[in-house]
C-alpha cells in the first residue's frame, strides 16, 4: 500500500484562506489543524508522509517511521503494541 502526503493548508489550492461554507475545506481544516501519530503522538505537517490507522485510536493517521517500526515487528513475528499513562507513551514489543 502507497503512503498518503498530509496537504499544505497554508495553500489556496488546497483549502480556501479565507473563511468559507465550503464541506471539502472544512473538513481538511478538522482533519489536519491538529493531527498526530495514532502511536508517537507526532503532530504532522504538510508534506509529512503518513497512512491511515488501521486501529481505533484518538487519531486516524500513523507517521511512516512508526507504519515501518509496525511492519518491521510484523515481519519478525512479534506483536507492537503501546502503553500510555498520562506522563509518557512507551513502546513495548511483545513475543
Amino acid at each position: 500500500m502507497g503512503y498518503l502526503i498530509v496537504p499544505d493548508l497554508n495553500d489556496e489550492t488546497v483549502v480556501c484562506q479565507q473563511p468559507c461554507q465550503h464541506t471539502d475545506c472544512i473538513a481538511s481544516r478538522l482533519e489536519w489543524e491538529d493531527a498526530k501519530c495514532c502511536d508517537c503522538r507526532r503532530s504532522f505537517k504538510a508534506g509529512d508522509h503518513f497512512y491511515y490507522c488501521g486501529r481505533p485510536t484518538e487519531s486516524k493517521h500513523q507517521c511512516i517511521d512508526c507504519a515501518f517500526r509496525e511492519a518491521e515487528a510484523q515481519q519478525k513475528g512479534e506483536h507492537l503494541g503501546t502503553l500510555k499513562n498520562k506522563h509518557t507513551l512507551l513502546w513495548l514489543h511483545l513475543v
